[in-house]
């Protein structure tokens, strides 16, 4: 139908009489799994669920379907009828966020997300980007202030140091001078 052409780029005149292998991925089309597939097809038993398809010039197109077969007036499949919904986009919005939350787990926090998902997802998309990007800036500032605390730390050691060292030569110069009164 025309839904289907649109979402696959062909024309009717381009697919008419080809074989539905044309809309998988070669080796998929050459599986024991797709053969399987049709064989239950043609034993008159439904197929239903997320399908991976390609369209014209290899295009990536996900659809969740219906596969159900049409019965002749003997109880014999005499041909398939599909209904189908077009999935692709759900399909890539979910693994674009969840290729952005592995990287977060794996502490990579300049995953960005560039696609437009539609109204739906980009709600999601956008959202992870915020967080990520508050990650970030909030590593950043621990960062930071790590450095200073360690800075700040540094000089106090340096400066309990020499106030040590000054008390030493204080005390050592008071023994010398308790000495001489002394004597």
């Amino acid at each position: 139908n025309d839904n289907f052409l649109q979402t696959t780029g062909y024309t009717l005149a381009e697919i008419k009489g080809r074989h539905h292998s044309m809309f998988a991925e070669p080796e998929y089309g050459r599986s024991a799994e797709y053969s399987a597939f049709w064989d239950k097809l043609n034993r008159g038993e439904f197929d239903s669920g997320e399908y991976k398809r390609v369209g014209k010039h290899g295009k990536e197109v996900w659809i969740q379907a219906s596969y159900n077969p049409i019965f002749d007036m003997n109880g014999q499949p005499f041909k398939v009828v599909k209904y189908a919904v077009d999935v692709t986009q759900r399909k890539q919005a979910v693994s674009a966020i969840k290729s952005a939350l592995l990287a977060m787990a794996d502490g990579d926090l300049t995953n960005h997300i560039e696609q437009d998902f539609g109204a739906e997802f980009n709600v999601l998309v956008d959202s992870i980007n915020e967080l990520t990007a508050n990650l970030r800036e909030m590593f950043t500032n621990i960062t930071e202030t790590a450095h200073s605390v360690f800075g700040a730390s540094k000089e106090l050691t340096e400066g309990s140091m020499d106030l040590s060292q000054r008390t030493e030569s204080q005390a050592a110069s008071l023994e010398e001078t308790a000495s001489a009164m002394e004597e």
